[in-house]
């Protein structure tokens, strides 16, 4: 079931210990759907690549990655000196157990301690494990990619979500565990001089005060089916540009209903539909791209089964039945277009242009009868995952459930 080489086993394997491989099919066409689905499962992450030596488990991928054959017999290693990138890191996870990564990189290599001695002296290691490591952008010059980050802001946007999709969501406490008192109420006032400035109660009538003061998350999904035109409606308003003129370095400017860091426009905005209706009619597991420069619309092609993976993956954030979610809201952004103006302050800029457009859709989501609840996170490969391929730049940075108001 494995292909080999010198010595070296390797092969897809799923979570339950089974494995694929497209070596022995009993014909061109079998070999090429079989090809074909090893090729969505593992740039999926459905799958792991694993490389064993004297039949010793030695190195493993994870997350979205090319099957490990095509990475194993694809040569990249065209430059010397052999260097890893400078956006690599490598840490120990166990005693004979290391996690390599690339910021640039949606894989996830977990070497033992053998694997790891090659890493670190690629001078020593054999073609196999140099073709892996070219194939995934690890080393110098194996890849280019279309901006350098610095390392602490590359790490903050594209690590800070890996892994929720194959392990639970939710709560730690970890630290709450060290440190109990850490829940507790921790206010101290920098100042000990109270003063007391009483507010004009005339501005508790403002409507973005009632609003604000009413805004609150819902997780019912148990209910009439929403509107795909209402969840628009409702991006258009929060999110749709304005054409206002021209930058300093010839760029076109808009307006955001949102802070946008000069009007970077770097969000972009993807609608899962698992229950939602249109003009009447079912469009159930189905997926549409909201366009905020031209406030057009696009039908995506997914692949229904990883949809539904998907679907499952974020309804347990909340804890929403699958079967009764109704859409779902993700939010990515082009980290390096923010980059190429603010490259200090990226990631912090892009987390608060995405809390300032939840918090409007919060005060807006009444207006259109739906209901809607912010997500704390989500895996880092999830557009691999729909889409089975890689999209340099782009990242998810928010997610939204939504459906029709109670």
């Amino acid at each position: 079931m494995a292909c080999s080489s010198d010595g070296f086993t390797y092969f897809e394997q799923y979570s339950d210990g089974s494995t694929i491989d497209a070596e022995h099919v009993d014909s061109p066409l079998t070999y090429a759907k079989t090809w074909q689905t090893i090729t969505l499962h593992a740039l999926g992450g459905l799958t792991q690549g694993v490389l064993k030596y004297d039949s010793k488990q030695i190195l493993r991928i994870s997350g979205s990655h090319r099957p490990i054959s095509s990475l194993v017999l694809d040569s990249k290693i065209l430059f010397r000196p052999l260097r890893l990138d400078q956006n690599v890191y490598i840490r120990q996870l166990g005693k004979d157990e290391y996690a390599i990564q690339s910021v640039y990189s949606n894989a996830l290599l977990i070497v033992n301690q053998v694997a790891c001695k090659w890493v670190l002296d690629l001078e020593k290691a054999p073609i196999v494990i140099l073709n892996i490591l070219g194939n995934l952008g690890f080393l110098t010059g194996s890849t280019t990619t279309p901006c350098k980050l610095s390392f602490e802001d590359s790490v903050a946007i594209f690590k800070s979500r890996y892994g929720s999709h194959s392990n639970g969501y939710g709560a730690t406490w970890r630290l709450a565990g060290e440190h109990p008192k850490l829940l507790q109420d921790r206010y101290v006032p920098i100042c000990d001089h109270e003063v007391d400035i009483p507010v004009p109660t005339r501005h508790y009538e403002s409507p973005v005060i009632k609003a604000l003061q009413s805004r609150a998350s819902s997780r019912n999904h148990n209910t009439a089916r929403a509107e795909l035109e209402s969840i628009i409606a409702l991006l258009r308003y929060s999110s749709q540009a304005i054409l206002i003129g021209e930058g300093e370095k010839g760029e076109t400017l808009y307006k955001f209903p949102y802070p946008s860091g000069g009007s970077l426009r770097e969000l972009r905005f993807l609608i899962v539909a698992n229950r939602l209706i249109y003009n009447n009619t079912n469009v159930s597991r189905s997926c549409f791209e909201f366009n905020p420069i031209n406030g057009r619309v696009y039908r995506c092609s997914v692949n229904e089964s990883e949809l539904d993976s998907v679907v499952k993956m974020y309804s347990n954030m909340p804890g929403v039945d699958p079967n009764d979610l109704q859409s779902l809201i993700l939010v990515f952004a082009d980290i390096e277009k923010v980059a190429a103006k603010y490259e200090s302050v990226a990631p912090s800029l892009v987390y608060k242009h995405v809390g300032a457009w939840m918090q409007t859709v919060y005060l807006l989501s009444s207006q259109f009868s739906l209901s809607v609840c912010a997500l704390g996170g989500g895996p880092s490969d999830v557009l691999c995952r729909l889409f089975g391929r890689n999209f340099s730049g782009l990242v998810p940075v928010g997610e939204m459930i939504c459906a029709k108001e109670s």
